[in-house]
This record gives C-alpha cells, structure tokens and sequence, in this order.
C-alpha cells in the first residue's frame, strides 16, 4: 500500500466502523517513515565517506 494511500485510510478512518484498523495505519505510516529515513541516513552516511575519500585522496 503506498503512503499516500495509508494517510487517506487514516483521514477518513473517523467514518469507519471498525476504529482499530486506524491505529495499524498509523503504525504502517510511522514505519514507512522511520524506514524512509533511515534509508536517507544511510545514504547521507555513505557519501560523507566516500566525499572525505576524495578529498583525503587529492590532499595527497
């Protein structure tokens, strides 16, 4: 289910019958984000290594 879609569930969760489902959304949105970000630390992460990899490689 993509993101967008599991917000839209959460919004209009408040007309449902069964309340429980909005909370499992809600868990599945904060894992996408949590896994979304990081994903980004990680890329963050390896490009400040392989960036001070260069430039130690040109100070030489």
């Amino acid at each position: 289910m993509a993101m967008q879609d599991v917000v839209v569930n959460i919004m209009q969760g408040s007309n449902r019958k069964d309340k429980g489902s909005i909370i499992d959304e809600s868990e599945m949105l904060y894992s996408s984000i949590e896994n979304s970000c990081i994903f980004l630390l990680k890329t963050i992460k390896n490009t400040s290594e392989k960036l001070n990899f260069l430039f130690s490689e040109s100070d030489n």
